[in-house]
């Protein structure tokens, strides 16, 4: 009977430490998950400040990038309109040396003969070519201006309009034909070899002894090239020629 009691009262006691170590487990065991907890969310407060922060460089890099792009383009701008603003210069001055094309302002459209305005440079230069206003024989009056004629037969400083028609047809002045040293069935391409030809010739830089008469000369060939490729100004001449209305 007393082996009995003390195997329960032994059983109790193990039963009250099996108890014991099971709460130690449990408790042991809630530590640990807490532990894990705190750091899972330092690991992820880790992982968000790394994110953050790359996102910060990235966007800090595209920045610089874009400036850097923004400054390059405003120096090749820069340097696309100084090469613009020096090769305007290099032609205005190959411009100003060789005056192939001088400007329009210094043509006159009046005829210093008679007085007769036209429209355009073409006209006043089918006018002359054509030999609509010659030259009068009288000799010009002291009060006359310089290239003023006087006409013979009414005596004043421009001539007027005959009334009844002339028996002898004028002296033709020089056309277009004369002045490029060409035949009136010349074609395109012999056209243009002797206007470059006398664009030499009567160029003012080769001329330096009469630089007046040479750019006359040589606006005279321009003109006449200019004339005789316009079909429908070299039909005109050659009909003013030919004395066909």
């Amino acid at each position: 009977m007393i082996d009995l009691v003390e195997d329960i009262a032994a059983m109790r006691r193990a039963m009250k430490e099996l108890q014991l170590r099971a709460k130690e487990a449990a408790a042991a065991a809630l530590a640990h998950k807490k532990r894990m907890e705190c750091q899972a969310q330092r690991h992820e407060t880790a992982v968000r400040a790394v994110h953050a922060t790359l996102r910060e460089h990235r966007e800090t890099m595209a920045q610089q990038l874009q400036r850097q792009v923004k400054l390059e383009r405003e120096a090749w701008v820069r340097e696309q309109k100084a090469m613009t603003r020096e090769r305007h210069k290099a032609r205005a001055a190959r411009r100003d040396r060789f005056p192939l094309y001088p400007p329009r302002r210094i043509r006159d459209t009046t005829c210093a003969i008679c007085g007769r305005t036209f429209p355009t440079l073409m006209h006043k230069l089918l006018h002359d070519s054509a030999g609509c206003c010659p030259r009068s024989a009288a000799k010009p009056h002291r009060d006359d201006p310089p290239g003023a004629f006087r006409n013979a037969n009414y005596k004043t400083r421009f001539p007027r309009r005959h009334s009844t028609p002339r028996t002898s047809q004028p002296p033709a002045r020089h056309s277009a034909y004369d002045i490029l040293g060409i035949a009136r069935t010349a074609t395109d391409a012999e056209i243009r070899a002797a206007y470059r030809r006398r664009l030499l010739e009567t160029h003012p830089d080769k001329n330096l002894d009469d630089s007046a008469g040479a750019q006359r000369r040589f606006l005279e060939v321009q003109d006449a090239q200019r004339l005789l490729t316009n079909p429908y100004l070299r039909a005109e001449l050659d009909a003013k020629l030919d004395g066909t209305p």
